[in-house]
């Protein structure tokens, strides 16, 4: 009796992922993009990364805080930007606190970094303004002159 019952959670189990997978590829189809949050930490799986259609996987802060000092984070961090990268993933770094943590990510091949190093959480509007004035010092760095040596 017990292993029939064991039998019938586990196709229970299998129909609910069979379904959440059936709902993701149609928001895909749709254009939604769909990330991996927190990937390497909790309830993340590898087998995540072969059954569900998503297009990004976000690094969980917790590999990125120490990731200059500590060389199991950043081996980690390496080896999470690089299966990302071989299956075609955007690969997010969050929790981006330093300049040499943005340059380890970027000298890794990391796609899209975040963090306090940018800026904190902010309201919308508040948000929009920011983009605004990140922008314009942008695009005034790459279109001015140097300034003349005489």
């Amino acid at each position: 009796m017990s292993q029939n019952l064991s039998r019938g959670r586990r196709h229970a189990c299998m129909t609910r992922t069979q379904q959440a997978v059936s709902v993701m590829s149609k928001l895909r189809e749709l254009g939604v993009q769909l990330a991996i949050d927190d990937f390497g930490t909790g309830y993340s799986s590898l087998a995540y990364l072969r059954q569900l259609p998503i297009a990004k996987l976000k690094i969980d802060s917790s590999f990125i805080r120490d990731v200059s000092e500590n060389e199991d984070d950043a081996a980690i961090v390496r080896a999470v930007i690089a299966l990302g990268k071989t299956l075609n993933l955007q690969v997010i770094a969050e929790g981006v606190e330093t300049c040499e943590q943005e340059d380890l990510l970027r000298a890794e091949g990391c796609d899209v970094v975040q963090g306090y190093y940018y800026s904190r959480a902010l309201p919308a509007a508040e948000a929009g303004e920011f983009l605004r004035q990140e922008q314009h010092h942008s695009t005034k760095a790459v279109t001015s002159e140097p300034e003349s040596l005489s």
